[in-house]
């Protein structure tokens, strides 16, 4: 605090009170101790303050848009476009300094372990396999393009062919999709990859990583860290309906479709004739306050709708009943059934979908989440990481044909190489997968590399590319692939998304010193914009109307 008196000031005291929040002074003067009974146990100054024999006014604030102290309360809109003013919040602040000793801390780590860090081109040329890109039109090049990239994946793999054997960056990527909570058009990644690395010794090396960050940067915070967890991809699909379950709580699901096939109740029989499963999740008594109100199953439903089911079916298991609309259709002895293999007891609920396997799971994994919520099941103080692992190398397209699950660079397992070399059993091909979870979000993703250019060709055979496709979309990988690749693997992290979950944010965009509005746009510099006709005809561009 700083103390003026008219002893120094006189007539231009009032003037100096009348300053602006958030002006700009300079003020010399002597520090002082304050009575004892004007301290101020708020700030850590409080028992002192300055008094101030001269003051210079530097510059002069406007009127404030928004209360800087209060920010958190103004529209994200009216914040984006006066970042420079939001970055005063401390709130706002602390997430930018901690974002700073994460990355630090990574560096750090990563160079302990002999990784030196390359930066990669952000110019590069397009594929047409992965995400949307952002296209750069060429001055030079008449008609020809440049693209951003999504991330450095043939580039790190090129360092590694060319014998650097431990890469990192800190790296800039660029996906032209649709924003959400936890994406945005551009984004960063820590990168990775390592030469002659087992799965296990990338997967050992990035928990070390991430338990640094969490117990070295927020040790002082209330974050309660669990073990790693290690579970398959089919694991996590069976029991949490996604590859990124949040296990912070149970309430696990069960596939029961050989149970109820013979049934005639449409709502359960018309999927299975269609290909489709049915699956259940219980919600034990213990988890429930009494029992789920009316509402609360009305709310589930119409969550489960509104991911794709027709309705969300249920039994309640009384003393000396079971209680649902549906067993009149179902059946008592099916409907017994089902109890049994859910082990459900007295009080408990079991909740249904019955859709082909993509909605079903999709539709009972929001019911799950939010029943988490709803019944408090979720500690927010609990970090929980996890590794899902064996993932399918592809999976099947809705218009037919197979694609990658995670990046056509995938190795298959040892035990199915020959089987991917004969596009056998695609469906069953496990691959050198893994992804990093945290408390439902994927922070990280990787394998270890199809190294040799004929598996990395029967990748996109299998996927339906002509060898001169494969060339023209992954060409300069596969050509580095026939002087000697090592084997190598590697993985990247979202650290937009990571620090979102530590610092306990609803969006990336809080963690982003200078981020875009969930449709893209800049509210502070006004991107995107019109470009003058003289930029755009020199970039040999036609505009359609």
């Amino acid at each position: 605090q700083v103390k003026l008196t008219r002893d120094f000031f006189k007539e231009d005291l009032d003037d100096y009170a009348k300053l602006k929040d958030e002006s700009v002074i300079a003020v010399e003067g002597k520090i002082i101790q304050r009575a004892e009974d004007d301290y101020n146990a708020n700030v850590k100054t409080g028992t002192i303050e300055l008094e101030a024999i001269k003051i210079d006014v530097l510059n002069v604030s406007k009127n404030l848009p928004f209360e800087i102290k209060r920010a958190a309360k103004t529209g994200e809109s009216t914040r984006m476009e006066y970042k420079f003013l939001d970055h005063r919040n401390l709130q706002t602040k602390k997430a930018i300094v901690n974002r700073h000793k994460v990355i630090k801390l990574i560096r750090d780590v990563l160079d302990s372990n002999e990784f030196i860090e390359v930066e990669t081109p952000i110019l590069s040329a397009g594929t047409d396999e992965g995400a949307r890109e952002f296209i750069v039109p060429s001055r030079t090049h008449k008609g020809q393009f440049y693209t951003l990239p999504q991330a450095p994946q043939q580039f790190k793999q090129m360092l590694m062919v060319g014998g650097f054997e431990r890469y990192f960056q800190i790296a800039r990527c660029f996906r032209d999709e649709d924003s959400r909570g936890d994406r945005q058009p551009e984004f960063t990644q820590m990168d990775l990859e390592m030469s002659f690395a087992s799965m296990q010794d990338i997967i050992d090396l990035n928990s070390e990583m991430l338990v640094r960050v969490i117990k070295e940067v927020y040790g002082n915070t209330k974050w309660k860290l669990k073990p790693f967890i290690t579970i398959t991809y089919a694991e996590a699909m069976e029991k949490y309906g996604c590859d990124r379950p949040d296990l912070r709580f149970g309430l696990p699901m069960k596939t029961i479709t050989e149970v109820v096939k013979d049934t005639s109740f449409q709502v359960f029989r018309s999927p299975i004739e269609a290909g489709g499963i049915v699956k259940s999740i219980k919600v034990p008594a213990e988890h429930q306050d009494g029992r789920l109100s009316k509402g609360q199953i009305e709310k589930l439903t119409s969550l489960a709708q509104s991911h794709g089911l027709g309705g969300l079916a249920y039994i309640i298991v009384n003393e000396n009943e079971l209680q649902s609309p549906i067993i009149k259709y179902l059946g008592e002895d099916i409907a017994q059934a089902i109890i049994d293999i859910m082990d459900a007891k007295v009080g408990d609920i079991v909740f249904f979908s019955a859709a082909d396997a993509k909605i079903a799971n999709k539709a009972l994994d929001a019911v799950r989440q939010e029943l988490g919520a709803m019944l408090n099941l979720i500690d927010p103080n609990v970090l929980q990481p996890a590794w899902v692992i064996d993932f399918p190398q592809f999976e099947e397209k809705e218009e037919g044909g197979w694609t990658f699950s995670h990046n056509p660079f995938s190795m298959p397992k040892k035990e199915f190489i020959d089987q991917h070399m004969k596009g056998e059993n695609i469906g069953d091909i496990l691959a050198q997968q893994y992804d990093l979870i945290l408390n439902g979000y994927e922070i990280g993703g990787g394998s270890v590399r199809s190294h040799r250019a004929d598996i990395l060709e029967a990748t996109f055979k299998i996927m339906g590319y002509s060898k001169e496709e494969m060339i023209k979309s992954v060409g300069p990988i596969y050509k580095a692939f026939h002087y000697g690749a090592p084997p190598h693997g590697g993985i990247a992290w979202g650290l937009d998304r990571l620090l979102m979950i530590l610092e306990k944010k609803e969006s990336i965009r809080e963690v982003m010193a200078f981020p875009k509005t969930g449709s893209g746009e800049d509210y502070l510099f006004g991107s995107p914009s019109v470009l003058s006709e003289n930029k755009i005809r020199e970039t040999h561009i036609t505009l359609l109307s």
